[in-house]
């Protein structure tokens, strides 16, 4: 059976997380992504998706819409979980870094400390840094990993910072193993998450001091 064939189905059980017309946008943005094959702008998305609703409606939903992007993820780790019983997360972060004079998204995040200090660098960022979670789920014949949940790191907002980032999410999904490499070898990140009620597996660096109990 094909997805596009079953999606509404699907879709249904994330109904209670949205008022009715930022549902009908979310449910154009899902249809948008499985239907356009590859990376694709948001008027692509748009195309794509054959939505009824008019374009300036999609960004407004982003940037404006009443709706909670970390629950949503959270849900649907929930639904993953119960359809794959066997499971564990893994979080990391990446950084996208400027190659060329500009780069589609920098100039939104100015860099505070040129106009601070006036030294000679970039007005804007010279790159992203994203923090990711992910859902790794075993089959029969082989593990699959659904890349569920992102966030861009924003340096002046302390609730957008690294550490904020993943207390916020860890809080919200169901207790589990977590796994992380060695640049997440902290006391302070393990005692958080471990009073969460999660597991820890990590890649320990050399004379990190962690908790002997994870």
């Amino acid at each position: 059976m094909h997805l596009l064939s079953c999606l509404e189905r699907i879709l249904s059980d994330f109904r209670f997380m949205f008022n009715s017309q930022n549902f009908v946008l979310f449910q154009a943005f899902i249809y948008g992504f499985i239907s356009h094959t590859g990376p694709g702008t948001l008027t692509q998305l748009y195309q794509s998706s054959a939505s009824q609703t008019r374009y300036w409606s999609f960004p407004k939903f982003l940037s404006r819409g009443k709706w909670d992007p970390d629950g949503l993820a959270a849900h649907l780790m929930k639904y993953l979980q119960a359809i794959f019983p066997r499971s564990v997360y893994v979080y990391d972060q990446t950084q996208v870094l400027k190659t060329g004079g500009s780069q589609c998204g920098l100039h939104f995040f100015r860099n505070f400390s040129y106009q601070k200090h006036r030294v000679s660098q970039s007005k804007f960022h010279y790159g992203q840094e994203f923090r990711a979670l992910g859902l790794l789920c075993a089959t029969p014949s082989q593990w699959l990993l659904f890349p569920v949940w992102v966030k861009l790191i924003v340096p002046q907002t302390l609730r957008d910072k690294g550490e904020a980032i993943l207390k916020r999410i860890c809080s919200k999904i169901p207790r589990g193993l977590i796994l992380f490499d060695r640049g997440f070898a902290r006391r302070k990140v393990f005692e958080m998450l471990v009073g969460l009620g999660h597991h820890i597996q990590c890649r320990a660096q050399i004379k990190c001091s962690v908790l002997s109990d994870t």
